[in-house]
């Protein structure tokens, strides 16, 4: 609750005074400093938690993900996605998904983000729209609409991220019509 607050010296200290810290709770404060942008308190976070023995699970390591595609830090993130693909953790989790086509995305990846993608048994629209965003911020306007066009057609509703991302495609492209 503190963390999701924004008051980290309070969640950092009722977690120190847990008789139990577990996946959960150390989770809740990596996400709380993710969220705020506080990406190397979360790192730190998230290497004091595997020091105890603490075991990540989907929703820490989408936390992180989040983080190292915030840092540009791909390398880092390609380690994260070998160890959940490893544990087996992709298949069923969507915001893990997402967290990985994300950072891709962000991080300059973008083959690596659409194969990802491409790989995902559930896409919803926050997923299509990382895979979008990406193509926009890479200058690769006309695949983001391609990108639009696929999403329209396996029936996944744009929302209003979708929307002002395609403006800026067409814009760039100059596809008036199509804006």
């Amino acid at each position: 609750m503190y963390a999701k607050c924004g008051d980290f010296s309070r969640a950092q200290d009722v977690l120190q005074n847990l008789p139990f810290r577990d996946v959960v709770s150390w989770s809740a404060l990596i996400a709380g400093y993710a969220k705020e942008g506080q990406v190397e308190q979360a790192l730190k976070c998230f290497h004091r938690m595997q020091h105890e023995g603490i075991r990540p699970n989907a929703v820490t390591y989408a936390c992180i993900l989040k983080a190292y595609a915030a840092l540009g830090a791909l390398n880092e993130g390609k380690k994260i996605h070998d160890v959940v693909k490893n544990q087996g953790l992709l298949q069923n989790n969507v915001e893990l998904g997402i967290a990985l086509v994300d950072m891709y995305a962000k991080c300059g990846a973008l083959s690596k983000a659409k194969c990802v993608f491409d790989g995902l048994l559930h896409r919803d629209v926050v997923c299509w729209n990382a895979l979008i965003v990406g193509y926009m911020h890479d200058g690769q306007g006309e695949r983001a609409l391609d990108c639009f066009k696929r999403m329209k057609h396996d029936g996944i509703t744009p929302n209003a991220t979708t929307y002002a991302c395609m403006l800026k495609a067409c814009a760039s492209i100059g596809a008036c019509d199509e804006g």
